[in-house]
This record gives structure tokens, C-alpha cells and sequence, in this order.
């Protein structure tokens, strides 16, 4: 049966999905080739819909690393759409099990169909908070930490807004994102986490490997990296050790 005629017959009030913009596949093409460039080959099996301005990601990943890059891409590239992230993370051997990853896909096609179509997003937008430039550079003993991750941990606004991110760039370089791409964070005092993982290859897939930094700053309970984000132009040197 079609996806129209399920959604048709779970909600019948509900209004048929509009055509689809020669915009949105552009994107989806722009996101699915930036996923496909990573050097984790468990990105390709995520799949990319765009439509009435939302994208959204499906499928199965093989770590929560794997899923912050999907999620990372996606907004990079998604300008004023709204992300829905609905890619879930699967052991490396459940991973390969062809049978899994179709009964997964299979059951929350409709889901996520209707997550798309959704107005979730614009009520995302709605209640965004303002956010202003938050950029600085990671290093690690002091040389720059090439695609770290950052994560900016709100100490008493948790839940209010999304977690501001960023990926370092070859230079340690980063840009924070809460909203959409390189948007910056609420004003606001923040507790920094910071993972650095390089690929491994692991049962035949890249995976990310052991934790280069000092695991006190992978967790906000013990990291003791801290900051204020002001109005304005915020620059924050991020230092760890191993």
C-alpha cells in the first residue's frame, strides 16, 4: 500500500503533502553527497527527504559519533529549514544485519513521513531564544585538535533550547550552532564537553576510536572548562590535555 493511502487512512483530516520544490532535491542531493564524503561508511545508509521546509534524516548509524556528523552535515547545508534527526545508533553487528535494518526502516517509514509533514519545526522556530556569534579554537597540548567536537552544556537553561555544537575544522577552528548553521548560543553560562575520536576501522567499518582527550571533558558532571556567552561577538579558546 502507499505511503499516501496509510497516512490517508491513519489521519483522514489530513491535508494531502505538497509537491515537491526542485529546491528540495537540490538539497537533499547537497546533503546526501556531503554525508557520503565522510570517511564513515555508515553515513551512507542515511537517508535524506526534504519537503515543505523540513529535512529530515532516517536510517541506521554505527555510533553516536556517526550521528552527530549526520546531524552536523544536515544543518551545515539546511540553511532556514528545520532538521528532524530520527537516525538511531545500532551495535556494528546490528549494524550489518540486513534483516534489522528493514524491519527498523519499515516501521518507522510512517513516522517519519509524518514527522516531515509535521509543525514541530515552526514551533521550533517560534520559540527560539536569540543567539549571537560564538566561534574560538580547540587545541590539544597545545596544537589544534582537527574535528573535535564541542559541546556547549547550558547550567541552568537545560532544556530550554537545543545543546549549542560545533565540529572542529583541520585548524581546531570552530563555530557554534544552535539553531541553524554557525548561528552562535544564548546568552547564557555553559559548560564546554570536548571528544576527539579518530577513525579506527573496526569489523570492517570506520568507527571512532578510543578518546584522545582527558575523559574529565567528555562528561559536563566533571569537565571544568566554563563560560559565559554575552551579547554580541563571543571568542573562546578552548585548551585540553590528554
Amino acid at each position: 500500500m502507499a505511503i499516501d493511502s496509510i497516512t490517508a487512512e491513519l489521519n483522514p483530516t489530513r491535508e494531502a503533502p505538497s509537491i515537491r520544490r526542485p529546491s528540495d532535491v537540490d538539497l537533499e542531493t547537497r546533503i546526501t553527497a556531503s554525508l557520503r564524503q565522510q570517511p564513515i561508511p555508515s553515513l551512507r545508509k542515511v537517508v535524506v527527504e526534504a519537503a515543505d521546509g523540513t529535512v529530515v534524516l532516517r536510517g541506521e548509524v554505527n555510533s553516536f559519533y556517526a550521528k552527530q556528523v549526520s546531524q552536523h552535515s544536515a544543518r551545515q547545508l539546511a540553511g532556514e529549514n528545520c532538521v528532524v534527526d530520527e537516525v538511531s545508533v545500532v551495535t556494528p553487528a546490528a549494524f550489518r544485519d540486513p534483516l534489522r535494518l528493514r524491519r527498523s526502516i519499515a516501521g518507522a517509514l510512517l513516522l517519519l513521513l509524518l514527522a516531515a509533514l509535521s509543525a514541530g519545526c515552526s514551533e521550533e522556530r517560534s520559540s527560539s531564544v536569540p543567539v549571537h556569534p560564538v566561534s574560538g579554537q580547540v587545541t590539544l597540548n597545545g596544537r589544534p585538535a582537527a574535528r573535535a567536537v564541542v559541546v556547549f552544556h547550558p547550567k541552568d537553561k537545560a532544556g530550554e533550547f537545543p545543546f549549542p555544537t560545533a565540529v572542529a575544522d583541520a585548524n581546531g577552528k570552530f563555530q557554534l550552532s544552535t539553531y541553524k548553521p554557525t548561528d552562535g548560543a544564548p546568552v547564557g553560562e555553559y559548560v564546554i564537553t570536548v571528544e576527539l575520536r579518530p577513525f579506527v576501522l573496526k569489523d570492517g567499518d570506520y568507527e571512532p576510536g578510543p578518546n584522545q582527550v582527558n575523559p574529565k571533558y567528555s562528561k559536563a558532571s566533571t569537565s571544568n572548562l566554563l563560560i559565559r556567552v554575552a551579547e554580541g561577538t563571543n571568542q573562546v579558546p578552548v585548551k585540553v590535555v590528554r
